[in-house]
């Protein structure tokens, strides 16, 4: 079975950011990660109204979490910090619509803890990230065994083209791309999201 591509925004305002959101929707990506830290709900809006209607439930929100579910959006992202300060506390929303929830998790002590209400929960850096400079693995993930853990797991941290080979067979249900997307111009930030996608379905299939 292929690895699952999700692709996590830059944490800052982009330009042209809405199109390249949309392109890669159109290229068949099936979940974004909305995750803007500092980011003001209207500037939110605003990149939304750049991404058409029909790929909103593919979005995922780490921040203004109340807004997005009363606004009809059913996935939600709880950063670990938040996780662990709500505890046990189940996010929930109208009656009978049901809230897509993952989180983060940094070691496997926590990902074997995690509550059953997790769909899915990004762990790393996995490898040397990307994005940030200097931001290295802390603990082999790949030398573990991940597939008896309840709680499917999402390979965050430095994944492009090229090492996704090293991720298949590990237990890991999808694999997260932010710097291969961001750290580059559009269009090749595009092929490397089409990269990934095609090095998961070939090794797949072997």
């Amino acid at each position: 079975m292929s690895l699952k591509v999700i692709v996590i925004s830059a944490p800052e305002m982009l330009p042209h950011e809405g199109e390249r959101i949309t392109c890669l929707f159109e290229e068949g990506l099936a979940r974004f990660h909305l995750r803007k830290p500092a980011i003001p709900l209207n500037a939110i809006k605003g990149l939304l109204v750049k991404i058409p209607k029909k790929y909103h439930q593919r979005i995922a929100f780490h921040q203004h979490h109340d807004w997005a579910i009363a606004q009809g959006y059913s996935r939600i992202h709880l950063p670990e910090q938040m996780r662990l300060t709500l505890g046990e506390k189940t996010i929930t929303g109208p009656a009978g619509r049901r809230i897509v929830l993952s989180t983060s998790v940094h070691d496997l002590e926590n990902a074997e803890s995690l509550s059953p209400q997790f769909s899915y929960a990004f762990i790393g850096p996995v490898f040397p990230s990307i994005s940030k400079p200097g931001y290295h693995p802390s603990f082999n993930f790949l030398d573990q065994d991940l597939k008896e853990l309840q709680t499917p797991l999402v390979a965050l941290g430095g994944v492009c083209a090229e090492n996704v080979p090293r991720l298949i067979g590990k237990g890991f249900s999808a694999i997260a791309l932010l710097g291969s997307i961001w750290e580059f111009p559009p269009e090749k930030g595009t092929i490397n999201f089409l990269k990934c996608r095609e090095a998961s379905r070939l090794l797949a299939s072997r």
